[in-house]
């Protein structure tokens, strides 16, 4: 159990460095393309909630993967023994 915690974890930081949720939270403010105006800044702030937006959404997403798998992996070894003595009852 202590090695699947371990590898979620590295896979859930692996995803998170791949999306950079980090980088686009951190360049929130700087406006896209050189563009210096108020209307690029205002561009480049709603593009990049967008953006923050769906990245947390597929972050979260795999999140629940890896907590549903590891649910899985706790309950299957129950539900394999509750089965066996059904079958002999």
């Amino acid at each position: 159990m202590k090695r699947r915690l371990k590898n979620a974890g590295f896979f859930l930081k692996r995803k998170e460095e791949t999306l950079a949720i980090i980088v686009w939270l951190k360049n929130i403010h700087q406006p896209l393309l050189e563009q210096y105006g108020w209307q690029g800044t205002v561009k480049s702030v709603i593009m990049r909630i967008g953006q923050i937006v769906l990245r947390s959404l597929i972050l979260a997403f795999w999140v629940g993967v890896k907590i549903i798998e590891i649910a899985a992996y706790l309950i299957l070894p129950v539900l394999v023994v509750w089965e066996i003595i059904y079958q002999l009852i």
